[in-house]
Parts: structure tokens; sequence; C-alpha cells
């Protein structure tokens, strides 16, 4: 009988069941609703061949050739396709259970919806497979490889994974009974010894996807998370001691109490993850985002954070000791209930935060900007904030007392009733500031710009003002006492009531007329054309 008789006979709806047809080229034919159950096609040819709601149960496929075959709804239950080859094959829909594909090639295999419940496929290929919302119950995928694997909503309980699942894709997958409830009030039942929680231990997920898939308490330890993505996810109480976290995406994840002390988070985006209770502890955190993060009760002590992003971090209890800071954006956070004395914050932005009465005693402030931020009453005694920006800083009745502040920028700030005393300012620029009655008893200002600053009522007492500039200020009622003047700048100065007693004035620049003239110039209105 001719390969072109059987398909005949088959699209009549004759039945192959059990029939010998080995190595029989079918390649192209449409075999809808063909019954082959049990029939031998080893090395049979199958390619493109239209096998829609076929019934091939129990039938031994060996080393078949199913390239691009439509097997959409097929029945391939305890099926042998050990060695076959289904690249670009569909099988949406079909019943794969307890079949064999052992060393089979499934490249740019559909698989969507399949049930592949205890199916062994150890030593297959699946290469951009699509397994979405499929069934691998208690599947065996060990040693098998696995790359670009779509696992969609698919369940994998109790199933076999190999090491490697670089790639893969396991959004809202199912990998224990954590993951039952699916929402909308639709729960799997319960199936005989599934997982309690997950386990991906020691698996390689590089650029893998996990979204949205419940990892509660899941066993991570020593998987490698670079570049992989679990957003949305639930680890809480998760193990991720020595995996591998650079570059991970944790975006709205549930960290909660989970230890990530000594772990290398480079470049991992932690934006609006729950780190509540979390441990951090000697963690590395450069270029990290935790923008938006629920940080309350963490434990931070002795990490190193640079290039951060905390803008809009929670941080109620949160433990920063000996904590380092560098080029952190702390932007919109509140550091109310956190001590924060003698750390270190170089290069950090503090713009538009709110800081008042905050403790920065002995921080290092080398380079920070506080743009716009609220230190009223803060305190930042013996601090070091050389070249630091405070434009525009709202620094009333905050205390600064020996403050290095060599370089820093003040223009704008409102100082009124802040303390400078011994204050190291050399340089300082301070062009627009308001210092009404602030003291800067003894401080070194050598070299500061205070170009049209409001400092009425300030006390410069035995402080060094050599070169300062104060043109166009209001130093009505100030006190210069024994302060060291020498060549400083008064040019077209408010100064009633100023106090001079024993003030080194060698060199002192008055009112220059000239200049004063110029900077009164208006040109004049310039003529009509007719």
């Amino acid at each position: 009988m001719t390969p072109a008789e059987i398909a005949a006979r088959l699209r009549a709806g004759e039945s192959f069941e059990r029939a010998v047809l080995e190595g029989i080229d079918l390649s192209g034919e449409n075999l809808f609703g063909a019954n082959l159950a049990g029939a031998n096609l080893r090395g049979a040819n199958l390619a493109n061949t239209k096998l829609l709601r076929a019934n091939l149960d129990g039938a031994d496929l060996t080393s078949t050739n199913l390239r691009g075959a439509a097997l959409s709804r097929a029945q391939l239950r305890q099926a042998i396709l050990q060695g076959a080859d289904l690249t670009e094959c569909v099988l949406e829909g079909a019943e794969l259970q307890g079949a064999n594909l052992n060393g089979a090639q499934c490249v740019k295999t559909i698989l969507a919806s399949a049930n592949l419940t205890d199916v062994i496929a150890s030593n297959a290929r699946f290469e951009q497979t699509i397994l979405t919302n499929a069934i691998a119950i208690r599947a065996d995928f060990s040693d098998a490889v696995l790359d670009t694997v779509i696992f969609y909503e698919t369940d994998l309980r109790c199933a076999l994974l190999p090491s490697s699942l670089i790639k893969c894709q396991f959004d809202r997958a199912i990998f224990s009974k954590l993951d039952r409830d699916r929402g909308e009030g639709m729960v799997l039942e319960a199936i005989p010894g599934e997982a309690e929680r997950a386990d991906l231990g020691d698996r390689d997920l590089f650029f893998a996807s996990l979204k949205g898939v419940c990892l509660r308490g899941a066993n991570l330890a020593g998987a490698n998370l670079e570049m992989a993505d679990l957003s949305q996810c639930d680890l809480s109480g998760a193990d991720l001691r020595r995996a591998r976290l650079q570059r991970t995406m944790f975006t709205r994840a549930k960290l909660i109490d989970v230890d990530l002390s000594g772990q290398d988070l480079e470049m991992t985006l932690l934006k609006e993850a729950n780190l509540t209770l979390a441990r951090l502890e000697g963690a590395k955190m450069v270029m990290t985002n935790l923008s938006d993060a629920t940080l309350d009760g963490a434990i931070f002590s002795h990490a190193f954070l640079w290039g951060a992003n905390l803008t809009g971090a929670t941080v109620a209890g949160t433990l920063f000791e000996r904590t380092t800071f560098k080029t952190v954006d702390f932007s919109g956070v509140n550091l109310g209930s956190i001590r924060l004395a003698g750390l270190s914050f170089q290069r950090c932005s503090f713009q538009k935060t709110n800081l008042r009465g905050l403790n920065f005693t002995g921080c290092d402030l080398t380079h920070a900007d506080f743009t716009d931020a609220d230190l009223s009453g803060a305190k930042l005694n013996q601090a070091t904030a050389t070249q630091a920006c405070f434009a525009r800083t709202k620094l009333e009745a905050a205390d600064l007392t020996g403050l290095q502040a060599k370089g820093a920028f003040f223009g704008g700030t409102i100082a009124n009733g802040a303390r400078f005393t011994e204050a190291q300012l050399r340089h300082s620029t301070w062009t627009g500031a308001e210092a009404g009655f602030a003291h800067f008893g003894k401080a070194n200002l050598r070299e500061s710009c205070w170009m049209s600053a409001q400092a009425k009522g300030a006390i410069f007492g035995g402080a060094r003002l050599e070169w300062a500039d104060f043109s166009h200020a209001d130093i009505r009622e100030t006190d210069f006492s024994n302060a060291d003047l020498t060549r400083a700048n008064m040019h077209a100065v408010r100064d009633s009531g100023a106090i001079f007693v024993g003030a080194n004035l060698l060199g002192l620049r008055k009112t220059d007329v000239d200049r004063l003239e110029a900077e009164s110039y208006r040109p004049p209105p310039r003529e009509k054309r007719i």
C-alpha cells in the first residue's frame, strides 16, 4: 500500500491503530482526526503534515520528522517522541501526558495550553519554545536545554528543571502551592507532593523573567539572577544567600525580612520595592535604584551606597550605622527619625528635602547639594561641607559651629539667626543670602562674596574677612568688632548703625562713585523710526 493510499484511507476515517508504518512519508498530508493510536511511525516523515485532533496515543514516533507539523488538540498520551524533530511544530492544546520526549528537538515549537503532565524530556532541546498556560506537573526537564522558553502561567508544580534557565520567561508561573490562588476567585486544586515553596537554588536565571511569581520563603540560594526580572514578586523571607543580584529588577517586589547582607546590588532596580526589616549590612549598592522604596526598619549598617537613588523612599526606623553614602539622591526623603551624625554623604543630593532639626554633627557633606532644602534648626556642628551647595536653603536657627565649608555656595540661602561660629568658610558665596542676626564670630570668611546679601544685625566679631566683597549688601546694625576687613569691598553698602570697633580696616574699599554711576546707568529710549 502506497503512502498516498494510506493517507486517503486515513482521511476517509479508517483506523490504523497499532499499524506498522515505520519510515513512511506522509509529509504535507491533511490527516485531520486520523486514528494512529499505538502505531509504529519510527523514522517517519510527517513534516508539515496536518494532524489536528489526531489520535496518536501510545504511538512510537522515535526520530520522526515533525517539522512544521500541525498537531493542535492532538492526543499523544504515552507517545514515544525520542529524538523527534518538532521544530516549528504546533502542539497547541495537545494531550501529551506521560509522553517521552528524550532528545527531542523543540525549536520554535508551540505548546501553548498543552498538557505535559509526567512528560519525560531529559536531554531534549527547547529553544524559543512557547508553553504559555501549559500544564507541566511532574514534568522531567532535567538535563534538557531550555533557551528562551516561555512558561507564562505554566503549572510547574513538582517539575524537574535543569540548572540553566537563561532568558526563560516564567511570568505568573506556578511553582508551589503558594501560587494556587490565581486571583478573581480561581484556586487550583492541590496535587500530591506539591512543594510548600519554590526551589530555584543554584539555578542560572540570567536575563530570565519571573514577574508576579509567589516566591515567599523560596530557596534562591546561589541562584544567578543577574538582569532577571522579578518585578511584583513576593520574596518575603526568601533565601537569597550567595545569589547574584547585579542589575536584577525588583520593581514593586516584596522583600520583607530578606537577608541581603554583603550582597553586591550594583545597578539593581528596587523601585517601589518593600524592604521592610530587610538586612543589608555591608551591602554594596552602586547605582542602585531605591526610589519610592519602603525601607522601614531595614538595616544598612556598614553598607556602601554610591550613585544610589533614594528619592521618595520611606526610612522610618532604618539603621544607617557607619553607612557610607556617595553621590546618593535623597530628594524628598523624610530623614526625621534617622541617626545621621558622623556619616559620610559626599556628593549626595538633598534637593527640596525636609531636614528640619536633623543632626548632621561631624558628617562629611563634601560637594553635597542642599538646593531648596529645609535645614531650619538643624545641627551641622564640626561637619565638613567643602564646596557644598546650599542654594536657597533654609538654615534659620541652624547650628553650624565649626563647619568646614571652604568654597561652599550659600546664594539665596535664608540663614537668619543661624550660628557659624568659628566656621571655615573661605571663598564661600553668599550672593542674595539672608543672614539677619546670624552669628559668624571668629569665622574664616576670607575672599567670601556677599553681594546684595541681607546681613542686618549679623555678628562678625573677630571674623576674618580679608578681601570679602559686600557690594550692595545690607549690613545695617551689623557687628564687625575686632574683625579683619583688610582690602574688603564695602561698595554701595547700607551700613547705618554698623559697629567697627577694633576692626582692621586697612585698605577697606568704600563706595566707588564711578562704578555706582555705571551700575545705575540706563540707556536712553530708542528713537522711533518714521
